[in-house]
């Protein structure tokens, strides 16, 4: 829905200023059915972001996390943990 997609979208901005910071790409983690549909659904706002899942990722490469992002906006998790 649209309110989930623009949560999305403004995390994702929050994130992308802490990997600007860095000098770095922008990149997420996903879980590996959520991968492609996430990847396709992202590339039409934001190409430069790369999603991938951790099979894709070496054992040699350390990951550093830079931050997390959530489907779950503030009402819905007041909803969860009443």
């Amino acid at each position: 829905d649209l309110a989930t997609a623009q949560g999305l979208f403004s995390e994702i901005e929050n994130v992308r200023g802490a990997f600007a910071s860095r000098d770095s790409e922008t990149v997420i983690l996903a879980p590996p059915d959520l991968r492609g549909p996430l990847a396709r659904f992202l590339a039409q706002f934001f190409p430069n972001i790369h999603v991938i899942c951790h099979r894709e990722v070496s054992q040699r490469v350390q990951i550093v996390s830079l931050g997390q992002l959530s489907l779950v906006n503030k009402s819905t998790a007041e909803q969860l943990a009443a």
